[in-house]
């Protein structure tokens, strides 16, 4: 989930989007069909919050939380979930470049999650895609000086752990 979650559905557009010319980018999106050009329309729309990273930080999220389950119910020890969670952090701080950068993704990556399934009634979808969700959400975090995101540090050392010997069939770093 942590590289194959929400966020492939739209990763190739953001990245193709930071690197197409206007022009490049809107004779693409000619080429598209009208489901892919919504999608087209939404990560030009979010770009400019989520960049590079586009709703990675959604997948992240979601990842935290089924580890935090896992441990609970003993599916996963709490070593397997530190180290992939590491895992995380690393890409976390790649892709982003802030707290705030990285919840306006979060926040962006929900808001698509919550219209996915609407892949028929394409005007709907589109509607669904470009209203003010989580806006009231993100104006706290933003501006009360309590909220974790303006408090802890982005950048962090991550200790690098060595990976469990239970994950060690899994090809991922």
């Amino acid at each position: 989930m942590v590289d194959d979650g929400h966020a492939t559905l739209l990763s190739h557009y953001y990245s193709r989007y930071c690197r197409s010319s206007e022009a490049d980018w809107r004779n693409y999106c000619q080429d598209q069909n009208d489901y892919q050009k919504v999608l087209m329309k939404f990560v030009e729309q979010t770009f400019c919050v989520c960049g590079i990273g586009g709703i990675r930080s959604w997948d992240y999220a979601r990842m935290g939380y089924i580890l935090r389950n896992g441990t609970t119910n003993k599916y996963i020890t709490e070593e397997e979930a530190l180290w992939i969670l590491t895992r995380i952090a690393s890409r976390s701080q790649y892709f982003y470049k802030s707290w705030h950068n990285y919840f306006a993704a979060w926040s962006v990556g929900f808001q698509f999650w919550e219209s996915i399934n609407n892949k028929e009634d394409l005007e709907a979808l589109r509607c669904e895609l470009t209203r003010a969700s989580q806006t009231r959400t993100m104006k706290i975090l933003i501006n009360d000086e309590d909220s974790p995101c303006n408090r802890l540090p982005w950048y962090i050392d991550i200790e690098e752990l060595e990976k469990p010997e239970s994950l060690r069939e899994y090809d991922w770093s």
